[in-house]
């Protein structure tokens, strides 16, 4: 069948491919079809239940109808994402994917990219500065995060937005 086809094909491609050049078209796919951003999400408090604050996260998505594309992009970072299925409706007529990555394989996937990056490296670099000033290494447990650190996450959160 096509899938064995396929994966047949793909195996003899990897050793001919080096992983320097699947990682610059895994960069020129995010180039052209991904979005580098800075999402915030709201949490609730484990304690109360209710809203508990915010807390902002960095995130490359790729939408893409094309699945074993996703899949391999994966496969090539080596790292964890996760992928969604999109809604469908009655404008589509192929089933669409969102692959997500966040927060430290987002980071990571950046510093593998990057020499490769052209459009989005301004976004890159102000993500690799977002994680860094922001401090996302920091672990608070159970305590806020202070608001000086949480002021600059959201100078960056809307840095990002004005670079898009």
């Amino acid at each position: 069948t096509m899938c064995i086809l396929f994966e047949s094909y793909m195996a003899e491609y990897d050793d001919l491919v080096s992983r320097s050049h699947m990682t610059a078209w895994v960069a020129g796919f995010i180039d052209g079809e991904g979005c580098i951003h800075i999402y915030k999400q709201k949490y609730k408090s484990r304690s109360t239940g209710e809203h508990g604050g915010i807390t902002h996260s960095l995130r490359i998505s790729i939408g893409q109808n094309n699945l074993e594309v996703l899949e391999r992009i994966i496969d090539v970072l080596d790292i964890h994402a996760k992928i969604f299925k999109n809604k469908r409706n009655m404008g589509t007529n192929r089933q669409c994917y969102t692959l997500h990555i966040n927060g430290k394989y987002a980071l990571r996937t950046i510093e593998l990219i990057k020499p490769y990056l052209v459009r989005k490296l301004p976004e890159a670099l102000a993500a690799e500065r977002f994680w860094e000033e922001g401090r996302k290494d920091l672990k608070t447990g159970r305590k806020p995060v202070p608001k000086a650190i949480m002021d600059i996450r959201e100078w960056w959160y809307n840095k990002m937005r004005r670079m898009k």
